[in-house]
């Protein structure tokens, strides 16, 4: 190859050498980059928001990719690779998936205050089951999931069926009946001034968990969430708990 053909084909590369190396140093040092994040509503309604406002003020420059989903859907969208990693309830037996469990929460049992059940200061899921009708949730849902695990063989007794905790949480406070929820559920139904009733299951505790790819390594924006989520959201959880 001539000399001038050679410095033809330097001039060519040397700009997207550049650009690339640049890139890498904007995402080593976090200026710029993306996260696609799946995770529960009941986690992006209640703990995610005031970490998501302090990671985009310290890093601007990456995007956050928001899916607010149902746990069996998280888990799909971390196996397709749509998203980095997900926060939801956890996921046993997956071998592809890598799980680390960050926190858990426990649940209550959601009413107003002329429920008959309102003046109780704690309750066993038995005398629930067998004297109350509750608002369930949909099949897919976490929430459903862990309720109905926690009393099988037995089944609630259902006065509604009802996808969101916010259609649940209307319902409640139109007294059409009382549910069962999360702590992480909790903030949907304080505007009503609702009770929260400790309730004894044989589950008591719901982990919440980040789910990744064993084969699939996270970007240095990824971790640094992940590590904002780890470091505070058994506090996150505490704050929300009732007194």
């Amino acid at each position: 190859m001539c000399r001038s053909a050679f410095m033809a084909v330097v001039a060519t590369l040397l700009p997207e050498t550049e650009r690339a190396l640049a890139q890498m140093r904007d995402q080593a040092n976090l200026r710029k980059g993306r996260v696609a994040i799946a995770a529960l509503p009941t986690i992006y309604s209640s703990v995610l928001p005031s970490l998501i406002a302090g990671f985009v003020d310290q890093y601007p420059g990456v995007e956050l990719v928001i899916e607010d989903v149902a746990s069996a859907t998280c888990v799909d969208l971390v196996r397709s690779r749509q998203v980095d990693f997900a926060l939801c309830a956890s996921s046993s037996g997956a071998q592809d998936l890598h799980v680390e469990r960050l926190a858990s929460d426990r649940f209550y049992f959601v009413c107003r205050a002329d429920h008959p059940l309102a003046g109780r200061r704690q309750l066993k899921a038995e005398e629930v089951q067998a004297r109350y009708p509750i608002i369930v949730y949909a099949n897919a849902s976490s929430i459903r999931q862990h309720l109905d695990a926690a009393i099988y063989p037995l089944q609630w007794r259902q006065s509604f069926q009802v996808n969101s905790l916010s259609t649940a949480a209307a319902f409640v406070a139109a007294g059409l009946g009382a549910t069962i929820v999360p702590t992480l559920g909790l903030p949907q139904f304080q505007p009503m001034d609702a009770r929260f009733i400790p309730i004894q299951l044989a589950l008591n505790r719901r982990d919440i968990c980040v789910l990744s790819l064993k084969d699939r390594e996270l970007s240095l924006a990824a971790q640094t969430f992940v590590a904002l989520v780890r470091a505070n959201i058994a506090n996150e959880i505490e704050r929300l708990t009732p007194s």
